[in-house]
């Protein structure tokens, strides 16, 4: 016991930042697999290199990861698996397997497109294009929808198609040795899948960029932050660099309140499609929900403290309390009397711990003097 109480109290002086396991029953602990929520894909693979940060990568290295009718299907699959479903995950990642982040479409699959017989009629055969293309869009759309924010982690070549997956994404990152292309122009068409649309609102310089949709010429990494397609560029000129990036970014923002995190993702997507007026009304209507949450409360109080806080799931059971121990320590300094000023000899204090039900452990808060 006594040895208990000297964890929890160096725990809550700040001076043992490690979780104490034993200390709370582990009946609500819970695995992070992400093959327990995801089914194994044929062209994305799924994983979680750290806690609460998802990796969708895409797996076709063979093919530079071009993207057929398979790939749409499950990327729109995943996406919205991750926005309704895995709890577990607060920040997604977008990396790719092999040289290349993706060489656009699979124009071997698409030269075999049913619409593309002339035995039909026009008229039909677009109706055709429309049943193909709207797909692929909702594919895209699908991350754009995520309530989860997204980070692309871009290396070596991404044409066309890899561009509007990029587009859909909220924050872009790429290698030193990535290379770009609006590719459509120059296989006679326009880009139907994203850039187009998302592009003129994420980047500030219109002239830059409607040389690169006309030119189809290929741009580098620092004209892509010049253009505001890109916000950083890693120094070095592999996969792992801008990999190792995105991770430690995710980290940053997985640290975070998830309601706070997904509010302010769903304020912003709404104000970028509307005028000021709308989006501060919407944001009025949504934190009347969102400042419900008990995490405001500990937000202040981390930050008064200058202590990290941790966060439930966006979903967690109402009957697992966010605060759910109390701790009475009596004579402190007949256990740690070294550790606390004099005025604290024979006081009552109170150890507030919060429980992590999804890990079943605790974490440390300030002591409170009765």
């Amino acid at each position: 016991m006594i040895v208990m109480f000297h964890q929890v109290l160096r725990m809550g002086l700040g001076l043992n930042r490690t979780r104490i396991v034993p200390m709370i029953s582990t009946k609500y602990k819970t695995t992070s697999a992400a093959d327990t929520v995801y089914p194994q894909f044929a062209t994305l693979s799924t994983s979680y290199p750290i806690p609460h940060v998802l990796e969708i990568r895409l797996n076709r290295p063979d093919k530079l990861n071009a993207m057929t009718q398979l790939f749409f299907k499950e990327c729109k699959t995943v996406f919205e698996a991750a926005s309704t479903i895995d709890h577990h995950a607060r920040c997604i990642i977008i990396t790719a397997a092999g040289p290349a982040f993706s060489a656009g479409l699979d124009l071997n699959e698409l030269t075999r497109a049913p619409p593309l017989r002339t035995d039909i009629d026009p008229a039909r055969r677009g109706l055709m294009w429309r049943n193909v293309i709207q797909p692929m869009q909702d594919a895209f759309s699908a991350i754009e929808k995520c309530t989860k924010p997204t980070i692309a982690a871009i290396h070596g070549h991404c044409i066309g198609a890899g561009i509007d997956l990029a587009s859909a994404c909220d924050i872009r990152h790429a290698s030193a040795c990535a290379k770009f292309s609006i590719k459509e122009v120059d296989v006679g068409m326009a880009a139907d899948l994203g850039t187009l649309q998302r592009m003129p609102k994420i980047c500030g310089n219109d002239s830059l960029l409607r040389e690169l949709v006309y030119t189809a010429r290929v741009f580098k990494p620092a004209e892509a932050v010049t253009l505001g397609m890109v916000s950083k560029v890693a120094e070095t000129n592999g996969p792992e660099g801008v990999r190792e990036q995105a991770l430690a970014l995710s980290s940053v923002i997985a640290a975070k309140s998830p309601t706070a995190v997904a509010g302010s993702k769903c304020s912003l997507s709404f104000s970028r499609e509307h005028s000021t007026a709308d989006g501060l009304e919407h944001v009025l209507a949504l934190n009347t929900a969102l400042l419900q949450t008990s995490e405001c409360c500990l937000c202040v109080r981390n930050v008064a403290h200058f202590c990290p806080g941790w966060f439930l799931p966006i979903q967690r059971r109402m009957d697992r309390p966010l605060v759910s121990r109390m701790y009475c320590i009596h004579s402190i300094d007949s256990l740690l009397s070294d550790l606390l000023p004099p005025t604290a000899s024979n006081t009552h204090w109170v150890l507030c711990l919060r429980h992590r039900p999804d890990v079943g452990c605790v974490t440390r808060c300030p002591l409170i003097r009765r």
